[in-house]
């Protein structure tokens, strides 16, 4: 009997336990999408005098970084590209602000779950939504992002990868 209750409280504590996204990983390039492309598609039915603008902004906002670090506790996480600026945020979902290395100002709130942790900015001008999930293995992170805002009349979606250096 007690080994019965031993075996289902591990099982219970496997099944609600969520992935650790902690690590540093690299961008990897060729398994991931080309952020150009989706920026000319996202922006390809504005007008010729604002798609240059709009790709312009959008292009220096979204490139892929080199490396990508992780650090999570019981109920904090931070995220870094290159170790700047890291987008430090609880667990729960609460709202946080953030600024980004150009002083832009954000409301930031982030959850994870089982599967998946997710970022969630918000500015005036509009919002971006991060999803990282992983592989079965935990090497390959993945990142998926969806900008939205009022100046564009289709969301921008692209996804990149990034494997784990540690």
């Amino acid at each position: 009997m007690t080994r019965s209750l031993i075996i289902a409280a591990l099982l219970a504590c496997a099944l609600t336990s969520t992935k650790d996204f902690t690590g540093t990983y690299e961008f990897v390039p060729a398994a991931s999408d080309n952020v150009d492309a989706a920026i000319k598609e996202a922006t390809s039915s504005m007008s010729f005098i604002v798609k240059p603008v709009a790709r312009s902004r959008l292009k220096k906002v979204n490139q892929p970084r080199p490396r990508l670090f992780v650090r999570q506790s019981a109920d904090t996480i931070s995220i870094a590209y290159d170790e700047k600026f890291p987008q430090v945020g609880p667990l729960d979902g609460n709202t946080v602000k953030w600024k980004n290395e150009e002083g832009e100002q954000f409301d930031l709130s982030i959850q994870h779950t089982e599967e998946t942790l997710t970022q969630h900015f918000v500015a005036p001008d509009g919002e971006r939504l991060n999803e990282f999930s992983q592989s079965a293995s935990g090497d390959t992170l993945y990142l998926g992002v969806t900008i939205k805002s009022p100046r564009l009349k289709q969301p921008l979606h692209y996804r990149l990868v990034y494997h784990r250096k540690n």
